[in-house]
C-alpha cells in the first residue's frame, strides 16, 4: 500500500555495542598476580583470544546495531517516501549514548558465562524522516574453550526497544527474543577468526496519530545475521613504527542480514504488505591497541578503515554504499575485575549525507 505505510521494525539493535579488555602475559611470559587471581579459564581465555585480537569484536555489537541502524533508517524513509511521494533527499544524522556492563565468570576448567545488560538512548538530527528512542538488552551465553585456539558459544538474547518519530509523532514499542552462536578460532600466531550468527524474532506495534483516528499495527518481525572477522596481530617486535608495547590487528570482516516483517491489516483495515529485507557489507580496518598487563594499566585504543555495502535494500534514499570508519577508547584495568572503557566510534558516508556516532561508557568484570 501507499497510504498510511506504517514502520514497524525502527529499533531492533541500533548501537549497540560493548568491549572487553585486551589481556596479555607479561613480556617475560609470566602472568600478573590479577590474573592468577581470577579463574584459569577466564584468564586463559582473554590472554590467547585477547591478544589474537578477537574479544573486541567478539564482546561487541557494534557491526550487528550498525547494520540495523542502516536498515531501519531505510524502512524510516521507504515508509516516507511511499506515504509523502518524495524519493530523495534523505540524509541520517545519529548520535547515541550506550553504558553496557558485561560480566565473564569460570565455571569449569573449560567453560564460562557470559552476561552483557546494555542500555542506549540515540536520537536523529531533524530531516524528511527521522527518530529517537531506548534500546535495553539482555544477553546471556555459554561459552566452551576445549583448546588454547578454539573457543564456541550459545547464548539467548532478550531486547526491548522503543522508537519515537519524530516526523509524525508516531511511536513503536518492539520486544524481542533471540539465540547467538559464536565461534573463536585462533588459526597461528598472527591470524584468527571469529564468526557470530544471530537469529530473532519480535512483535512490534506502532501507533501513529492521524488527526481524526490513531492508526495502530501490529507485525511479526524476524532477522537472521552472519558476521564473520578475519583479524591479524602484529608487535612492536615486528612492525618498527609501533610505540612499545602495543599491538597492530588488520581486520577484513563481512556481514549478511535477511529481515523479515510479516503481513498484518491496521486499525482502518488496510493491508500491509509483507516485507523481506537483504543486507551485506565488508569492512577493513586497522586497529591499534596496549594491551593491558595488570591493575592500574591504561590501554588506548585506536581504529580506522572503510566500509562498503554490497546490498541494501533501502539505499537509494539516502545514496549512500561507502563510510569512513572511525573509533578511538581509553581503557584502565581496576583493581583485579573490572575493566573500564571509555570510547567514541563514527561512521561517515562519502557523500556526507549518512553519520553515526557513539559514546560509550563500558564496564566489563571478570571472575
Amino acid at each position: 500500500m501507499k497510504a498510511l505505510t506504517v514502520l514497524t521494525a525502527v529499533a531492533t539493535g541500533i548501537g549497540l555495542m560493548t568491549a572487553a579488555p585486551v589481556f596479555a602475559d607479561m613480556p617475560d611470559g609470566r602472568t600478573t598476580g590479577a590474573q592468577t587471581e581470577r579463574s584459569a579459564i577466564t584468564s586463559r581465555f582473554q590472554r590467547s583470544f585477547g591478544h589474537a585480537g578477537l574479544l573486541t569484536i567478539w564482546s561487541s555489537n557494534e557491526i550487528f546495531g550498525i547494520t540495523q541502524d542502516k536498515i531501519n533508517n531505510g524502512m524510516l524513509h521507504f515508509n516516507q517516501a511511499e506515504n509523502s511521494g518524495v524519493l530523495s533527499g534523505y540524509r541520517d544524522n545519529i548520535s547515541t549514548a550506550e553504558v553496557p556492563i558485561s560480566a565473564l565468570v569460570g565455571i569449569s576448567d573449560h567453560a564460562m558465562v557470559y552476561t552483557n545488560l546494555s542500555l542506549n538512548g540515540f536520537s536523529a538530527s531533524p530531516d524528511l524522516a527521522y527518530a529517537s528512542g531506548g534500546i535495553g538488552t539482555l544477553t546471556v551465553e555459554y561459552l566452551n574453550m576445549p583448546s588454547d585456539n578454539l573457543t564456541w558459544g550459545i547464548g539467548a538474547i532478550a531486547q526491548y526497544a522503543h522508537t519515537n518519530l519524530k516526523q509524525n509523532d508516531g511511536k513503536i514499542n518492539n520486544p524481542w527474543g533471540g539465540i547467538r552462536g559464536d565461534l573463536l578460532y585462533k588459526m597461528n600466531d598472527h591470524w584468527a577468526l571469529a564468526n557470530r550468527f544471530v537469529a530473532q524474532w519480535g512483535n512490534a506495534r506502532s501507533e501513529i496519530p492521524l488527526g481524526f483516528a490513531t492508526l495502530t499495527d501490529r507485525q511479526h518481525t524476524a532477522l537472521t545475521y552472519w558476521q564473520s572477522d578475519l583479524v591479524g596481530t602484529y608487535s612492536d617486535a615486528e612492525i618498527g613504527f609501533l610505540p612499545a608495547g602495543w599491538l597492530m590487528h588488520p581486520r577484513l570482516g563481512f556481514a549478511i542480514e535477511e529481515l523479515t516483517n510479516s503481513s498484518s491489516i491496521n486499525s482502518l483495515g488496510t493491508k500491509v504488505d509483507k516485507q523481506k529485507i537483504h543486507y551485506s557489507e565488508g569492512m577493513a580496518t586497522l586497529r591499534f591497541e596496549k594491551p593491558v598487563y595488570g591493575p592500574g594499566a591504561w590501554s588506548p585504543q585506536l581504529e580506522f578503515g572503510l566500509k562498503h555495502e554490497f546490498v541494501n535494500s533501502f539505499d537509494s534514499y539516502s545514496n549512500e554504499q561507502n563510510f569512513y570508519y572511525s573509533s578511538v577508547g581509553l581503557g584502565r584495568q581496576i583493581g583485579k575485575d573490572l575493566f573500564f572503557n571509555l570510547a567514541y566510534v563514527r561512521y561517515d558516508g562519502f557523500r556526507g549525507n549518512v553519520r553515526n556516532q557513539t559514546f560509550k561508557a563500558i564496564f566489563s568484570y571478570t571472575f
